[in-house]
């Protein structure tokens, strides 16, 4: 669970002088479902307009497991802050951080202020 209780002085103006903090960059693509030659299904990922190179802050999630009888539950592998409100977000979008690290969104949340959207990622295999 994330700790949302920050300073309200923290974000009486905009991100810019937050950068040594929100150090890198996180955009969020979609996927599109279209149809081959041959009529399978092909996921083409395109990036959500309004949500390419959005400053974010990156760490280290657990990486594990949870097993229940005959479930297994995947727990998140990074966690992303994101400078912003964007409700637009889905568990079915990807964030790519630095143009790099691909990760599968598994939840997202927003916090109480609306002022940082947080997501739980595993990455992509």
């Amino acid at each position: 669970m994330w700790n949302r209780i920050v300073h309200p002085r923290l974000w009486a103006g905009d991100f810019s002088d937050l950068t040594d903090f929100y150090a890198h960059t996180c955009t969020i693509q979609r996927s599109v479902l279209t149809q081959d030659a041959a009529g399978g299904e092909v996921h083409t990922w395109g990036n959500l307009a309004g949500h390419a190179n959005l400053p974010c802050v990156v760490a280290p999630g657990g990486g594990r497991e949870a097993k229940t009888g005959e479930q297994t539950y995947v727990v998140a592998s990074h966690a992303i802050s994101l400078a912003g409100h964007y409700p637009t977000i889905q568990e079915t979008d990807r964030a790519v951080i630095d143009g790099a690290l691909t990760l599968d969104i598994l939840l997202v949340e927003i916090d109480s202020q609306s002022r940082t959207t947080h997501l739980s990622c595993q990455i992509v295999e």
